[in-house]
């Protein structure tokens, strides 16, 4: 389920939401069960930038909570900046709008999760594409 507005938004999402039962077990099969909670709202500030706080929380059956929260400007309608944090590590990152369809990004994420520090840190690289209908947006692509 999604919720949004001109300035707000929330969702409610939980992939598998019942039990499985299969013909390879004579026992039912119980599956983790998981639920995604997220929202945020964003604020303008004068004529050319925005504010947006975002979060994320996850909850499941068989691990610890997940709770990210996101902070992030937009300046001018083109560039993105901000940073996120929570459970899983932290980071930064940056967006620009090179045309309306076009995005092109980067981000650093910290990450200090118990096991994955023989992974280290991360530079992500976003190259996006909006597929759009006049003024409306139909899907976007990361890569």
């Amino acid at each position: 389920m999604y919720l949004k507005a001109t300035n707000w938004f929330f969702g409610v999402s939980s992939p598998q939401i019942t039990s499985l039962k299969t013909p390879f077990y004579s026992s039912r099969t119980e599956q983790f069960q998981e639920i995604y909670l997220m929202g945020g709202h964003v604020w303008q500030k004068g004529n050319s930038m925005r504010f947006r706080l975002s979060g994320l929380v996850r909850i499941q059956s068989q691990n610890k909570l997940l709770i990210d929260a996101n902070a992030g400007v937009l300046f001018g309608g083109k560039l993105w900046t901000g940073l996120h944090g929570g459970t899983g590590g932290n980071g930064l990152y940056f967006h620009y709008r090179i045309k309306p369809e076009i995005l092109i990004g980067y981000g650093y994420d910290l990450n200090f999760q118990q096991g994955s520090q023989a992974l280290g840190n991360a530079h992500l690289i976003t190259l996006r594409y909006d597929i759009t209908k006049g003024n409306r947006r139909i899907v976007s692509f990361h890569l």
